[in-house]
């Protein structure tokens, strides 16, 4: 019995000692780990500095950043010292190391633990440096700054879309300067909402719908080469040229006086043109195109067409009557807005397709064009020489015919025929065959047999 006791008393006193040498190894271990370390519950706004290490804290205050908010939600993060807030790394370092260091360890436990209840926040100790401040603050106005975008139409899919108008803004710079000096301090996130002036749109949604201008009122589409690059850039210059103009109720459209005469000084360049019924090259070619794409518009619009001529041959992107040319000073495209309402022309460039349509308010009428071939004239074939060729060798360029056509106009309403009207009867002279033999002689007595290219017809 009496070794039972002195056993259990030799547990005790094993156990105590277990007990206080793991009590003391875990003191030393805290005592060595937080050496070098801030003590946890410790943080910098919203960053932990607790059981970081001073150069771990010096890394942290070296690439701290601010926030900053503009319209629309949008945020934008970059490094204090990017925008000219230097932090006194040194003073907030020693702050923040003897925080919970008033008494010596151990006798620091309570309060070390209270910290950690509290979360203890450091003040940010930092001065400005006026010459990375100006660089930063550009950086923000090319971030925040932007230009009122005006309520307007556009091509999008082979459609008219309303785009709706949106703010711009302006940074307030001394009052930005003044939140820079007085940074928010606390438990949150280094953030800045960017003091403002708001830039209003001079054309919103409601002022085009005060003019009528609403949706798509109708449109027409034709396809272009797209290899070639002169007579491309011609058709891309006039449709920006009309894009967006605007046509008062009752008002006249020329299509002479809104684009001028179509020079190499306002950048047109050669292309193929039809002169006296011939395809030669001319300065602006290409702009035929953009004239019968408007013309088709107008007539799918309704609209009161008071001058149009047709070519006297054919082109390949319409067919034959509902062609349109113009020609500076001579001939013209001309119609009337009939409408109640204001008309805005949207015209745009999608791949190969040139879109041209009428923004108005939405037709109640559904306009049909019919055409009527009253006569068709064969292509006749022409001989030329060609100096280029050898004598076995020969081009035969396709041609094609020429026609009168008599074109009609027919408007329904709740699909009853509202009207039926003749607008044109139109001819075009045939494309000929162009049959090119080579004159081109050889010194070769070998007989070579004949070799004939068929080249597609030559077109505007």
């Amino acid at each position: 019995m009496k070794g039972f006791k002195i056993l259990k008393g030799w547990k005790k006193r094993f156990y105590l000692l277990f007990f206080l040498v793991l009590l003391i190894s875990l003191a030393l271990a805290d005592m060595v780990y937080y050496q070098n370390r801030f003590y946890q519950g410790i943080y910098l706004n919203d960053i932990a500095l607790g059981g970081k290490s001073l150069e771990e804290v010096e890394e942290i205050l070296e690439n701290m950043q601010i926030t900053f908010a503009g319209l629309e939600g949008m945020l934008y993060s970059i490094p204090l010292k990017k925008i000219g807030i230097i932090i006194s790394q040194g003073q907030m370092i020693r702050e923040g190391y003897n925080n919970g260091r008033e008494s010596p360890w151990p006798f620091n436990l309570l309060c070390r633990i209270q910290m950690k209840k509290q979360e203890t926040s450091l003040t940010l100790h930092y001065h400005l440096d006026l010459h990375l401040m100006e660089q930063g603050l550009e950086t923000l106005k090319n971030t925040f700054n932007s230009n009122p975008v005006d309520a307007h139409f556009s091509v999008k899919d082979k459609a008219i879309t309303l785009f709706l108008e949106k703010q711009g803004s302006r940074i307030l710079t001394e009052e930005l300067i003044i939140l820079l000096q007085n940074l928010n301090q606390g438990n949150e996130p280094l953030f800045i909402a960017v003091p403002l002036e708001i830039l209003h749109p001079e054309v919103t949604a409601l002022s085009l719908a005060q003019k009528g201008l609403t949706a798509e009122m109708s449109s027409f589409t034709t396809e272009f080469n797209p290899t070639a690059a002169n007579r491309n850039h011609n058709i891309s210059l006039a449709a920006y040229t009309l894009n967006n103009y605007i046509i008062a109720p009752g008002e006249m459209f020329s299509l002479n006086a809104v684009m001028g005469d179509t020079t190499a000084e306002k950048g047109y360049k050669e292309a193929p043109v039809i002169l006296n019924g011939k395809i030669v090259s001319g300065i602006g070619g290409g702009l035929c195109q953009v004239s019968t794409t408007l013309y088709n518009a107008a007539l799918l619009a309704d609209l009161q067409v008071l001058e149009r001529h047709n070519h006297l041959l054919t082109v390949p992107y319409v067919p034959p009557g509902r062609d349109a040319t113009v020609s500076y000073g001579a001939r013209d495209l001309k119609f009337r807005n009939n409408k109640e309402h204001y008309l805005q022309i949207i015209s745009g460039i999608e791949e190969n397709i040139l879109f041209i349509g009428f923004a108005g308010s939405p037709l109640k009428e559904h306009v049909e064009i019919i055409i009527h071939e009253r006569a068709v004239f064969s292509p006749p074939i022409r001989y030329e020489a060609a100096p280029e060729l050898f004598q076995w060798e020969a081009e035969i360029i396709e041609g094609s015919p020429g026609y009168t056509v008599e074109v009609w106009k027919i408007v329904y309403l709740d699909n009853e025929e509202k009207s039926r009207k003749a607008i044109s009867i139109d001819t075009y002279n045939p494309h000929p065959i162009i049959f090119r033999r080579g004159t081109k002689t050889s010194d070769s007595n070998t007989s070579v047999p004949m070799s004939i290219r068929i080249l597609p017809a030559i077109s505007p």
